[in-house]
């Protein structure tokens, strides 16, 4: 029996699953294409909230991994969403790229820049590659002066072919310990962005596939679905011993999937 076996749904998280950074995983591309001549329903969700959705589709396809804008959920569409709902056309400082910037305008919420930014209603806070002791700053002053704090998704760290970049969690926990206020979450291991893909993906059930005990697992454990967690991103064998998130299959690569299935 193979890990996909008895799934209508493939979930696919993106960095050290089917890329790293701008090195494609071998088996990726075969392996999707194959998921899609069965029939499974395909998403993909991704902590990184740096590119939009059809930045990430475009980036995929042009890897070998065929994608649609509509496949793609992101933390940032994801955040942007939860600051919408709780505070409808606020104003809004960011920390993050440009996915995040115009999620939070396809919104209607209006983004201020840094010398507007301390009287801002929210501040939203994922990766910047473009991180200013000045951005931080100013998301800080708006925190303590009462503005609701969210954050893209906790990733502590982001998965390069040369190693471990900080991520939007590390920002984060600059901010809360800065502020003593800690962030609403809308990336994994948080509902928001999965039960966007849920919608998207409609009735049936859902196999996750991460490198994440902490985020992928713990996330999938949250919703209700099944998880396979890959050995190719940030988690090594060795990690899983005394991890307290269990994923249902540990796989080599995404090419695991097709194969015969290997449970903990």
């Amino acid at each position: 029996m193979r890990p996909v076996d008895g799934y209508r749904h493939v979930v696919f998280d993106l960095d050290g699953v089917l890329y790293l950074r701008d090195k494609v995983i071998a088996t990726a591309p075969a392996t999707v294409a194959a998921l899609r001549r069965e029939g499974k329903g395909i998403a993909f969700v991704t902590n990184n909230s740096w590119s939009d959705p059809e930045e990430v589709a475009s980036r995929l396809t042009g890897m070998g991994v065929p994608a649609r804008a509509e496949e793609v959920v992101t933390s940032a569409g994801a955040a942007a969403d939860l600051a919408a709902s709780r505070a409808p056309g606020a104003r809004v400082f960011a920390i993050g790229g440009p996915g995040l910037r115009r999620a939070l305008e396809a919104q209607g919420m209006r983004a201020l820049d840094e010398r507007e930014g301390a009287d801002a209603e929210v501040v939203v806070a994922g990766l910047d590659l473009e991180l200013t002791y000045s951005k931080l700053r100013t998301a800080c002053l708006a925190i303590e002066r009462g503005a609701l704090f969210v954050g893209t998704n906790p990733d502590a760290s982001y998965p390069t072919p040369e190693g471990k970049w900080p991520g939007a969690g590390a920002v984060l926990a600059a901010l809360a310990a800065a502020t003593g206020q800690h962030p609403i979450v809308a990336g994994k291991p948080a509902r928001p962005m999965l039960e966007l893909a849920e919608r998207l993906l409609g009735p049936g059930s859902v196999l996750l596939v991460g490198d994440r005990p902490d985020t992928d697992v713990a996330a999938a454990r949250e919703m209700g679905w099944g998880v396979a967690l890959v050995l190719t991103g940030v988690t090594a064998a060795s990690d899983l011993v005394a991890n307290p998130w269990t994923p249902d299959f540990v796989l080599e690569d995404v090419g695991g999937l097709l194969g015969d299935a290997t449970g903990l």
